[in-house]
């Protein structure tokens, strides 16, 4: 385990993060979107408010930390926290999510790919899909098109749309090279 230097911080930009609340148990969900003097992360969906405590929890290829800290300022959907003195950087998640900007999906009508991960990915539809259900899916990246299969992790409702968690199933030889060069981009 080693001590973050703001190099190793900095690779936490661009990922998914849970945070918990201390009083409640509570999660939400949101991306790091700066990671300088502060940590700025935008939240999905409801927000915890100001003052509130709360464990946060970043994982990247790079490492991982969690740590307990206080919301200083919020605006929007974006929170403020201070960095802890120390930060320890634990072992790399490597089924960290990063923002997805350049795919798009399809299962039968089009749907929006949020995070990609080795193992799935993260969408956001317009209709409720079923927990355990395979889903076909029809990628259009840089590197091409993919067919895959996936099996549906979860589905939350997330304001008027449902967000919606895939783990890939088995992947052929050309899909898991084009899915690579997708995650490495």
């Amino acid at each position: 385990m080693a001590i973050a230097s703001s190099a190793a911080i900095k690779k936490f930009q661009g990922t998914r993060s849970r945070l918990v609340r201390e009083s409640d148990q509570k999660e939400f969900y949101g991306w790091v979107v700066e990671t300088g003097t502060e940590l700025i992360i935008a939240i999905d969906g409801e927000k915890p408010a100001e003052n509130e405590r709360l464990e946060v929890f970043l994982g990247s290829k790079a490492g991982s930390c969690s740590f307990i800290t206080t919301i200083g300022r919020t605006d929007g959907n974006r929170c403020a926290f201070a960095w802890p003195e120390l930060i320890r950087i634990g072992e790399p998640n490597h089924e960290a999510r990063r923002k997805s900007e350049r795919v798009s999906g399809k299962i039968e009508t089009p749907v929006e790919v949020m995070d990609l991960a080795p193992n799935g990915m993260g969408l956001l539809t317009d209709f409720r899909l079923e927990t355990g259900a395979n889903i076909d899916l029809r990628l259009t990246t840089d590197f091409g098109e993919l067919c895959l299969t996936a099996t549906v992790v979860y589905c939350r409702p997330e304001d008027n749309l449902f967000r919606v968690g895939v783990k890939l199933q088995e992947l052929s030889r050309l899909n898991q090279a084009r899915w690579d060069q997708v995650l490495a981009a």
